[in-house]
């Protein structure tokens, strides 16, 4: 129960484009875990059909070739673009926090300070 609780107050502190950053960041997750998979996929057909002939062609291998190049590049585009957006999001929250923090201190009355 205080976990759910303490998730819900640090969701209240988030500001609107903090929140859109987070489900920015939740659908280049999903994304990224399709293109994962798409890796072995490829890669398992790449083995099983084309590498299963007698006579094997470098014309026929190079589409899968490219393709396993082109998901790769981009899930790491993907992955960076992810990590810049956490790092952002999770530093401005962190600032807003702190800053919350101080003001608090800077309002509490004397006596809270008496007592610590």
């Amino acid at each position: 129960m205080k976990s759910a609780n303490l998730i819900k107050r640090i969701y209240q502190m988030l500001s609107r484009k903090q929140k859109w950053n987070f489900m920015i960041i939740i659908l280049i997750m999903i994304i990224s875990a399709i293109l994962s998979q798409l890796l072995p996929l490829s890669i398992g057909k790449l083995t099983d059909d084309l590498l299963n002939q007698e006579n094997i062609v470098f014309q026929s291998i190079l589409p899968f070739l490219l393709f396993i190049l082109i998901i790769t590049v981009l899930n790491e585009i993907i992955k960076v673009i992810r990590r810049v957006i956490v790092e952002d999001t999770c530093t401005r929250c962190e600032k807003e926090a702190r800053s919350n923090a101080v003001n608090s201190l800077l309002h509490a009355p004397l006596n809270y300070f008496k007592k610590i």
